[in-house]
């Protein structure tokens, strides 16, 4: 049986498309968790005027007039931990970090910062996440009910990352 080299060709440039299309896809989506990670670092360097200044946050926000300096500050790095976490989270379902990574932030959450019940009262509450509120929250929640919960691990996978639009 003779192999037709033109067959091998437009095989090895099917190959070389899809593999081209794979990278444009995760450079694309690695552009858009970055500029996650961007919007949130700077939200959270105006986030610290509010703690170095509670004044500011009670200028800002009405409701807050009567909150102690201690109540917004905790209130204002709680929205700091949630947004890295949130980074974290996206960062993970479309698989740019690794699941043992995953996993050691899931303990380090466990065992951490969710082990202060005012933290995880304050972690739980869905208004201080920003990107992705439903799907953040609710693992905060579900660990904060049960330690021993186990987190799905929230990569899409390859199939998905590559063709899934959201």
């Amino acid at each position: 049986m003779e192999i037709n080299s033109d067959w091998i060709q437009t095989i090895a440039i099917i190959f070389a498309l899809f593999v081209t299309i794979v990278e444009l896809k995760r450079t694309r989506t690695s552009n858009r968790v970055n500029t996650y990670n961007n919007i949130i670092s700077m939200m959270n360097n105006l986030r610290n005027f509010r703690i170095i200044d509670p004044d500011l946050e009670r200028a800002l926000f009405a409701g807050r007039s009567t909150w102690t300096d201690a109540e917004i500050k905790t209130r204002v790095y709680a929205v700091e931990l949630a947004n890295i976490f949130e980074w974290v989270f996206l960062s993970r379902k479309v698989g740019l970090i690794e699941k043992r990574v995953w996993d050691e932030w899931i303990l380090l959450w466990k065992t951490v910062i969710l082990s202060d019940k005012s933290m995880t009262d304050l972690l739980a509450d869905p208004t201080i996440y920003t990107f992705s509120r439903l799907e953040a929250c609710d693992v905060v929640i579900n660990i904060s009910k049960n330690k021993k919960y186990i987190v799905p691990d929230p990569y899409i996978g390859l199939f998905k990352e590559i063709f899934y639009q959201k």
